[in-house]
């Protein structure tokens, strides 16, 4: 039987505490750069990484600083 591993990263723009904490940058990189950053370190041969987020700006962030395959936004 093959298995997928689906790795979810949430990345709603409109914080309640923090307005764009997912794209402010922590060193060198936006905030959800670090959790692209773990999914793709995930030891899994099968596994689809899906950036969840309801912001075109954070999905073109994330496309542009990071080589993955990021499936879909919503608005």
């Amino acid at each position: 039987q093959k298995k997928q591993l689906l790795i979810i990263i949430p990345a709603r723009c409109q914080s309640k505490s923090l307005k764009n904490k997912n794209i402010r940058k922590l060193g060198k990189h936006p905030l959800v750069s670090y959790s692209i950053e773990a999914a793709k370190k995930i030891n899994e041969k099968e596994k689809i990484i899906h950036l969840s987020t309801d912001s075109k700006k954070y999905f073109d962030i994330s496309k542009k600083y990071f080589n993955v395959p990021i499936t879909s936004y919503r608005t």
